[in-house]
């Protein structure tokens, strides 16, 4: 059973996918809920269609290789192979929500992920009002925050052995970030969405995270072949547009990484025990479609952060005995 099957055979990854398509369809600006559910149906890299042969591929690398990681040569060793711009490797439901080491790594995370942050983001808002009376956009963090990692089930392609690629990075950012705000400015989605969008990894507010706001931002306009300026950047310096309390809520929207982070490297490092005792694995098989194949099935099926909470509370017993659960 490979990665795609996994997720698809996941209650909870379809119950996450499940609620982003809800969410999307209650944003009230018709145009904006139709692209927000064109990228949750087809997450491509469409902006990379103006590099589509290798003339234009060289000058789009031209524009933004001074960003980018020293480790990439290309577009392609910086981003991810992309046979087809306007169809994605693969669905959002079934791609990574972080790179291979780190959190929701594993079939159908991003889309869980994804709905942890935007039901976060989404009581933000409500508090937010019922305490300071602040209304902030719901069609905003709605669309911000679905669209922040959409770009991931393109970096993280799955990988032969059932691991995912590994992210370089590009303006300071991981390059699912980046990207997800190129395609975002590439497919018109409005500015106060982009700009929320982009504070999902940095919170303006202090010159030094501006400083890292506009940078972002403008690389991800010259990935788009936009004006900066559309999108309230000029002068290398963010404007005035990015007012409001919205960019802030999806920043803190977006914070679940803390105790993902936490609880993926927990219940890999067990599961890593349960594989030697219980399936006589070695060593090497740690690292082997063998181990993959086992860590993907049981995380998409209970998630990291449920065994976390098992391993936490009932010790080692615990988990191995809702792992057997899982598998059995």
């Amino acid at each position: 059973m490979g990665p795609l099957e996994m997720a698809a055979g996941s209650p909870l990854v379809a119950e996450s996918y499940s609620f982003l398509l809800e969410s999307a369809n209650e944003i009230t600006d018709s145009l904006l809920r139709e692209k927000v559910l064109q990228v949750l149906e087809n997450p491509a890299p469409s902006f990379m269609q103006q590099a589509k042969d290798p003339a234009a591929a060289a000058l789009l690398w031209e524009r933004i290789a001074v960003r980018a990681d020293k480790q990439a040569s290309s577009l392609e060793d910086l981003f991810a192979p992309c046979s087809d711009p306007a169809v994605s490797p693969q669905p959002f439901w079934s791609a990574p929500g972080s790179n291979y080491d780190r959190h929701h790594a594993y079939p159908g995370g991003l889309a869980v992920h994804t709905a942890m942050n935007l039901k976060v983001s989404l009581a933000l808002a409500r508090s937010y009002y019922d305490i300071y009376r602040c209304r902030a956009s719901r069609n905003v963090v709605i669309a911000a925050q679905i669209l922040h990692d959409s770009q991931k089930p393109w970096v993280l392609q799955w990988n032969q052995d059932g691991s995912c690629r590994q992210q370089k990075s590009i303006a300071g950012e991981r390059v699912h970030h980046v990207a997800g705000l190129a395609e975002s400015v590439y497919r018109g989605i409005p500015c106060e969405v982009v700009l929320a969008q982009a504070s999902a990894h940095v919170y303006p507010g202090n010159e030094n995270n501006n400083r890292k706001l506009a940078y972002c931002l403008e690389t991800a306009c010259l990935l788009a072949n936009t004006d900066p300026a559309d999108y309230g950047v000029t002068g290398h310096k963010l404007s005035a547009a990015w007012a409001g309390v919205e960019p802030l809520i999806i920043h803190m929207g977006d914070s679940n990484w803390v105790l993902s982070l936490q609880a993926a490297m927990a219940t890999v490092t067990a599961l890593k025990q349960y594989a030697l005792t219980e399936f006589a694995m070695s060593e090497e098989e740690l690292a082997s479609p063998v181990f993959y194949s086992l860590r993907n099935y049981v995380f998409s099926m209970c998630t990291m952060i449920k065994l976390y909470e098992i391993l936490s509370g009932k010790g080692y017993d615990g988990f191995r005995a809702a792992v057997r659960e899982i598998i059995h």
